[in-house]
């Protein structure tokens, strides 16, 4: 027992010998970024933008360039921007957060054998094989490394400055490279304006002008990070890649620091921000119409979603109907909006027109850009009979209301225009598009309970379902 003590012991000793001898701090990693490996180029990317497009590169190409854009601010995406001394290119990737390895200023080599130079929209990119359109996709992630290899960052590529009228001409050579452009503004009209309408809007142009009439387009993704940030309304100097789509110069910004106007506009005069607008109620905007259209100045709104985008019934790319209270009103946006039934949204309408369509009041010329989510929230519909509902149907409209024991005559599916009836003496139409995505269900053939958005057309008074959880 005393011998089997022993060896227990030493064992224990060695153990803790061995414990001891481990290193409790670990070494970072080698600093790389000072290193280029030389691989010797073979190309200029002047030389590559005159290869063959839309066919695989089958010899052993080489080019390298220093990154001048990358996705840091999500207005380059799945892509980025490479320069040598003798132009740029486009290099699409198909990933994600490329900046960690690909950042701005990193030298990087292309080994360009079996990617493909397309021209996308007559701006050239380099990428992997042509998809079912034609155009060259992006090099998938898993097999980057076969192609692009690293080099040392930090790099400066500094940008050739150039007037605005060469440039708003056109100019090929200067395709894919980060320029800057003095003394110009942005437009009068485009000032105080957000960059961009917010996702899913894929961009918008913003027009900057100089002193001589020159302009040119700013293009921004609505996914930027910068994409709220309202554009400045002096005069400066501006820097971004530029590109050209279908024969029209545009310029794209990294973010808002490439935007320097600090100075006084052209004609001398200041543009003052414009005055932060008031909460007001829907009541007090539907009593703003007497009858003829009229121009919404200085009100932003809060409000909630009644409508279903998803049912596709109530809410369409731009229309969508909200309620605050016992108040509701239809919203039509100048572009798509994405937004859902129960959001609470917060929307600017200065300068929004308030006009009847069908009869029906609705907001009108309001980008999608203006109205914000800031929460959810939920809108208990109002139990009323038809009966009611007809001796006061103004004060009903576009608001949610509930109709119980009530019958659908005829039969059949939901698409098109149905009686609904609930024995108070009053009627209804039942009113389906043929794009609602329940429009070829049949109706119920007992009495249920509807809810729905109050509307109208003309002479017709309607209720609409949002999806079919509104038959109960």
């Amino acid at each position: 027992m005393k011998k089997i003590c022993v060896v227990l012991s030493m064992i224990l000793i060695s153990t803790l010998s061995i414990v001891s001898c481990v290193k409790k701090d670990f070494d970072a990693p080698p600093d790389m970024s000072g290193y280029d490996p030389q691989i010797p180029v073979t190309m200029s990317l002047a030389q590559l933008k005159a290869v063959q497009q839309l066919k695989e590169i089958t010899d052993d190409v080489v080019v390298y360039g220093v990154v001048t854009a990358d996705d840091r601010s999500g207005n380059f995406y799945k892509q980025i921007v490479i320069q040598d001394s003798t132009g740029g290119m486009t290099i699409l990737i198909d990933g994600n957060s490329l900046y960690n390895d690909y950042p701005i200023g990193r030298k990087i080599y292309i080994k360009c054998k079996g990617l493909y130079l397309g021209n996308y929209n007559d701006l050239p990119q380099l990428g992997y094989t042509p998809d079912e359109t034609g155009a060259v996709s992006g090099i998938p992630i898993t097999i980057l490394d076969n192609y692009i290899v690293k080099a040392n960052h930090p790099n400066t590529i500094t940008p050739k400055v150039v007037s605005l009228s060469e440039v708003a001409a056109g100019n090929v050579t200067l395709l894919n490279t980060i320029i800057t452009i003095k003394d110009v503004e942005f437009d009068s009209t485009q000032v105080y304006k957000k960059y961009a309408d917010p996702a899913p809007s894929s961009g918008t142009s913003r027009t900057v002008k100089s002193c001589d009439g020159s302009s040119i387009i700013i293009r921004t993704s609505g996914y930027a990070k910068f994409q709220p940030v309202l554009t400045p309304a002096g005069r400066g100097t501006l820097t971004g890649i530029y590109t050209m789509y279908k024969g029209t110069p545009q310029l794209v910004i990294r973010d808002t620091s490439d935007v320097k106007f600090t100075g006084v506009r052209c004609n001398g005069v200041e543009i003052t921000p414009p005055a932060p607008p008031v909460t007001v109620s829907l009541k007090s905007i539907r009593d703003m119409y007497t009858g003829t259209p009229v121009t919404v100045t200085n009100a932003k709104i809060k409000a909630v979603v009644i409508s279903d985008k998803a049912g596709n019934n109530t809410s369409s790319g731009k229309l969508m109907t909200i309620q605050d209270g016992t108040t509701g009103i239809i919203v039509f946006f100048s572009s798509n909006h994405n937004f859902a039934m129960g959001d609470s949204l917060l929307i600017d309408i200065s300068g929004a027109s308030l006009s009847e369509y069908g009869q029906a009041l609705q907001i009108t010329n309001i980008p999608s850009s203006n109205a914000e989510k800031v929460g959810s929230g939920f809108v208990t519909p109002k139990q009323i009979t038809l009966a009611a509902l007809a001796a006061d149907f103004e004060a009903h409209e576009s608001t949610l209301v509930k109709i119980v024991n009530a019958t659908v005559a005829g039969g059949g599916t939901y698409q098109g225009n149905k009686t609904l009836t609930d024995g108070s003496g009053g009627s209804i139409s039942l009113y389906t598009t043929s794009s609602a995505t329940f429009r070829n269900d049949n109706v119920p053939t007992t009495p249920k309970a509807f809810t729905g958005i109050v509307g109208q057309f003309n002479s017709t008074l309607q209720l609409q379902i949002r999806n079919l959880n509104d038959v109960q």
